[in-house]
């Protein structure tokens, strides 16, 4: 919980409706925040009809590479389409970085967090199990986690603009995917 309930601790009946936290039928709105993902999804919406550059030999190599390594099978086609779209998000970090500094390694290491939470959740569930194997096992759930989570994130933040369900699909997607290419989410091959 966010703002003003962050030191309190709930008894009996605990549920939440559209933005407010309701405990034992006392209602408590809930503070809504602003956030980057925001930001980056209205500027990448408005660009989804663009383009994208084609990804290098070498790129789709080693997102090939990637893929096989955390055996990814759902989101496999997927990512190979919409890493095109690396360049721009790049260019919409670039921005976001330079009107507000560092933003972009904080956006970034909200998405990689959310990804640690997802594998600790995991290894906890599983401790006889070795990581990577879950990573492998469960790497589809993951990506689809972390595009649900941020969605949730995106219509409870509040600088949001309302913009087609397809759209943010889209975008959440585009984010997801470039995340996973620069190693923000699953397992580099290359890591020592």
């Amino acid at each position: 919980m966010k703002g003003a309930l962050t030191n309190f601790k709930a008894k009996g009946t605990v549920y939440q409706s559209a933005g407010t936290l309701i405990i034992n039928d006392y209602k408590y709105l809930q503070e809504r925040l602003p956030s980057y993902l925001s930001i980056v999804i209205s500027r990448l919406e408005k660009v989804l009809d663009d383009t994208p550059q084609g990804l290098t030999t070498l790129q789709l190599y080693e997102i090939n590479e990637k893929i096989e390594f955390n055996k990814i099978k759902v989101y496999k086609e997927v990512i190979e389409n919409y890493g095109n779209y690396g360049a721009i998000v790049d260019k919409i970090y670039e921005t976001l970085d330079n009107e507000k500094p560092n933003s972009k390694s904080r956006f970034l290491k909200s998405i990689n967090n959310k990804y640690i939470r997802q594998v600790s959740d995991l290894v906890a569930q599983n401790p006889n199990q070795d990581k990577h194997s879950l990573i492998c096992k469960y790497a589809d759930i993951i990506i689809t986690n972390i595009i649900d989570s941020l969605s949730i994130d995106y219509k409870r933040s509040s600088n949001f603009e309302q913009i087609m369900e397809e759209d943010l699909q889209a975008c959440l997607v585009i984010i997801v995917c470039k995340a996973f290419i620069d190693c923000k989410i699953l397992e580099n091959p290359n890591k020592g």
